[in-house]
C-alpha cells in the first residue's frame, strides 16, 4: 500500500479509535453521574447551570475521556504504522483538541477544566506520541 494512503487512513483509523473511547468513557461517566432527565440542552442558561452544579467526579469522568481517547487513538497509531506514531498520534491529538475547545466553547465549564483540557489533550498527545515511538 502506498505510504501516504496508509498514513492517512491509520490517522482515521486512530481519530475514529479515539472519539469511540471517549464516547464510551463519557457514557460511564453518564451512568455515575446521569443528567436530569428533563434537562433543556437547548437552552443556555439551564446547562450553564447544571454544568455549574456537577460534583468534580463527573468533569474528571470527561476530561479523563478526552485525554484516554488521544491515548486509544495513539495506540493504534502506534499498532497500525508505528514508524508515524508521534506524527499521527499528534494528529489525532489535534483533532480531539478541536472538539474539546468546540465543546468547552459551546457548554460553559468551570475555568479550571477549560484550562485543564485546553493545555492537557496535546500534552497527553504529545507525551504519548514521542513514548510510544520505536526505539532506533
Amino acid at each position: 500500500m502506498n505510504p501516504t494512503v496508509k498514513a492517512i487512513l491509520t490517522g482515521i483509523t486512530g481519530a475514529i479509535s479515539a472519539f469511540v473511547a471517549i464516547y464510551l468513557i463519557e457514557s460511564i461517566g453518564h451512568v455515575i453521574y446521569p443528567p436530569p432527565e428533563n434537562l433543556d440542552w437547548n437552552n443556555a442558561d439551564i446547562v450553564k447551570s447544571y454544568v455549574e452544579s456537577l460534583p468534580i467526579g463527573a468533569l474528571l469522568f470527561v476530561l479523563v475521556g478526552w485525554f484516554g481517547g488521544v491515548v486509544v487513538g495513539g495506540s493504534v497509531v502506534r499498532l497500525m504504522m508505528p514508524e508515524k506514531t508521534l506524527l499521527l498520534t499528534s494528529v489525532v491529538a489535534g483533532l480531539v483538541e478541536v472538539a474539546t475547545i468546540m465543546n468547552v466553547t459551546m457548554i460553559p465549564h468551570p475555568e479550571w477544566f477549560g484550562i485543564v483540557a485546553w493545555l492537557g489533550v496535546p500534552i497527553v498527545g504529545g507525551v504519548f506520541g514521542y513514548l510510544m515511538q520505536p526505539k532506533k
